[in-house]
């Protein structure tokens, strides 16, 4: 199958917009949905301006070229797949160039892709190891700052910057660096155990769902109140005191990790207003905004007493944890994950996010010994069971799936 493109000048986008957009029409299925439209482009475009550009689009191409085109969720997972296979498409002009497609049936990942998608898994679940491991030899606010200085440094002199304004990277940058990681490192410090807090910051997608229906009017589907009970019962079982065990979780930390899986899911937000951003350049450039408030945070809650100590007698072992949260498990990890996202497409790639708490909690139990209860691994199971049904539930009539965006993933 092949889908035609077609290139539309300014003049028939709304008022504001100077880039071209691409219209693509598509026959056939893609990733098991069947589409019709999908619309790129280096413009901002919003949710609810869609159906403005659609109508202009209507206008200047004939509905029979239009089509109808699916939510916009699903939207977002195909996109990135048809703008990474484009052959050849002229920047002036009409027809030109086509993009291949994949059968219904073609659902098959091949073993190298499996490979590195699992590999990126390991790394991000590794990583709950290495912040328990990063904030025993350093204040955790102070770690985070760091961690997002050599994110930036020297990264950003080779990754280009997202096509998105400064207040988007800003506020992506402020809720998942200074948010989410503030509260997940300093809970951690405080004895969260790593394995758990992997588990527990999953409700992170939950969050998203309750958020966009609160503050877009998004429609929460009836897959994801199920996953929800069946997260929230887990949930309950890890802030039980009686849970027993060497890695049970008080509910007050419990309650800080909740509260950066909250900061996750308003970054998740963001990042939906940035439909087909490159997560590396996104994570890259996003943390220009993360360090100074942390330091700043680290100042006034942890001291300078604490924060000299630690940078002037810092041991290798937490140099070492600093390099891989900035270095392996973001620019590598993001970059491979991108990488794959972009190539085989969201749908295949994304559900092997699903084993970073299994990393996580394996790599726990191996090298910081945390022991899990029973009950432990029933929540476990309750909040990773119910993040599926999430996900790969039944969609409500129309039969997709919507497998998390890069930007979604634990990391």
């Amino acid at each position: 199958m092949e889908a035609r493109g077609y290139a539309m000048s300014s003049a028939i986008l709304p008022e504001g917009y100077d880039s071209f957009i691409y219209v693509f029409f598509v026959n056939g299925y893609i990733d098991g949905s069947k589409h019709s439209l999908f619309l790129l482009g280096a413009s901002d475009i919003l949710h609810a301006e869609w159906s403005s550009i659609l109508s202009s689009a209507e206008k200047a191409l004939g509905r029979a070229h239009v089509g109808l085109l699916q939510d916009f969720g699903e939207a977002l997972d195909i996109g990135p797949v048809l703008r990474s296979s484009i052959h050849s498409l002229p920047m002036i002009g009409g027809l030109g160039g086509y993009v291949p497609t994949r059968t219904k049936n073609s659902t098959a990942i091949a073993p190298g892709v499996a490979a590195l998608a699992l590999l990126v898994a390991a790394i991000w679940g590794f990583n709950f190891v290495v912040i328990k491991v990063g904030v025993s030899g350093m204040p955790p606010l102070l770690l985070a700052g760091l961690r997002f200085v050599l994110s930036v440094v020297p990264a950003i002199f080779f990754v280009r910057k997202p096509a998105v304004s400064w207040g988007r990277l800003a506020a992506y940058g402020l809720l998942l660096g200074v948010g989410e990681f503030g509260f997940l490192f300093t809970a951690i410090k405080l004895g969260a155990p790593a394995g758990l807090a992997s588990i527990a910051l999953q409700a992170q997608a939950f969050m998203t769902a309750i958020l966009a229906a609160i503050l877009f009017r998004e429609r929460i589907r009836a897959k994801t109140w199920v996953g929800l009970i069946f997260a929230a019962g887990g949930l309950v079982l890890l802030a039980l005191p009686e849970s027993g065990g060497a890695a049970s979780m008080s509910p007050l930390l419990g309650a800080m990790v909740l509260l950066a899986a909250l900061f996750w899911a308003g970054a998740n937000l963001v990042a939906r207003s940035m439909p087909g951003t490159d997560a590396l350049g996104l994570m890259v450039w996003s943390s220009i905004f993360s360090p100074l408030p942390l330091f700043a945070l680290s100042l006034a809650f942890e001291g300078w007493p604490a924060i000299g100590a630690a940078l002037g007698g810092i041991a290798p072992i937490t140099i070492a944890s600093l390099l891989y949260l900035a270095f392996l498990s973001t620019l590598v990890g993001y970059g491979i994950w991108n990488f794959l996202i972009m190539r085989h497409g969201a749908t295949k790639v994304a559900p092997f996010s699903l084993l970073v708490p299994v990393f996580s909690l394996s790599s726990s139990a191996i090298f910081l010994g945390e022991r899990f209860t029973a009950r432990d691994g029933l929540a476990a199971a309750l909040v990773l069971g119910g993040l599926v049904v999430h996900i790969f539930g039944p969609s409500g009539g129309k039969g997709a799936i919507r497998s998390p965006g890069p930007t979604e993933s634990p990391r």
